[in-house]
């Protein structure tokens, strides 16, 4: 707007649209203080327009603009002066002389609408690994060691004990920060982690029923019925410098394992860069 101020800016804010959206996406991602003052979540979206550019059917090739073609290369055989023509007066009607000098580098002006330093967003510190790093405050494992005096006269279950583990983060990160989190597919209680439900609830902003258990808007653990869901919010979890947990069945796990291997690489391949800071890997069990 600084550089053409008559340039028209339009956006839609449809309140009558979005009002009749599920209560579930109306109260998503508020505090729900704010919702129960009768906030919602509404959203900006931009009007509908046709895609291509029309001065393609001068081209005798097939529709373009408003098409599934629009997404394709438009126009070919560079061979034929006309064509070569219409690609100039495409390239022209972005006015390149308004951002580029006589040298071709970009105008001073242009390059200062550029946000510097933390405000960059490979330079954010919230996503830039390692630049926010704290510390998980975890109790002593060995103080969760199952006593066996004798072969088979003890009934215990390792899940159920990590369970009491778990719980236990949970506790100190009430007290202290609350930067750990429990993500799976709905199994927190049958891997027979449901010990941690004694810390926190699971995370739910929507309507409860009666007979909903440990449900609340600021729960820890994180369970819906998709493994990849899962995945993708303890990596995004991770990058942010927190750590987080995902709990799977065994056979169902390998659901996620090509995410998992796509992470991965990206980690290694960030540990290649001058100055990168480390981020973590992800921990499934």
């Amino acid at each position: 707007m600084t550089l053409d101020p008559e340039l028209p800016q339009v956006a839609c804010f449809d309140t009558a649209f979005h009002r009749t959206a599920p209560e579930m996406e109306q109260a998503f991602a508020l505090p729900y203080a704010l919702y129960e003052e009768g906030v919602r979540r509404y959203g900006f979206h931009g009007p509908a327009h046709p895609e291509g550019l029309d001065w393609a059917k001068d081209c005798r090739r097939p529709q373009t603009e408003g098409h599934w073609r629009s997404h394709q290369v438009p126009f070919g055989d560079m061979e034929k002066p006309e064509h070569v023509k219409l690609l100039e007066e495409w390239m022209r009607s972005y006015r390149p002389q308004e951002l580029f000098d006589g040298e071709g580098r970009l105008r001073p002006e242009i390059a200062a609408l550029a946000p510097a330093g933390e405000r960059r967003m490979g330079a954010n510190p919230h996503a830039n690994g390692g630049l926010l790093r704290r510390e998980l405050a975890m109790p002593d494992f060995a103080d969760y060691a199952v006593e066996v005096t004798h072969p088979g006269r003890v009934d215990a279950e390792a899940t159920r004990v990590m369970g009491g583990f778990l719980r236990d983060i949970m506790r100190d990160i009430m007290k202290e920060n609350r930067h750990f989190r429990l993500f799976g597919p709905d199994e927190t209680a049958s891997n027979r982690l449901s010990a941690v439900f004694e810390a926190t609830d699971r995370a739910w902003v929507a309507e409860t029923l009666p007979e909903d258990d440990h449900l609340a808007p600021d729960g820890r653990v994180m369970e819906i019925l998709s493994e990849h869901t899962c995945e993708g919010w303890l990596e995004g979890y991770l990058l942010t410098e927190r750590h987080g947990l995902f709990s799977c069945y065994e056979a169902f796990i390998h659901i996620v394992a090509s995410m998992f291997n796509q992470h991965a690489k990206w980690l290694k391949t960030s540990r290649e860069i001058p100055g990168a800071v480390r981020s973590r890997r992800p921990i499934i069990c």
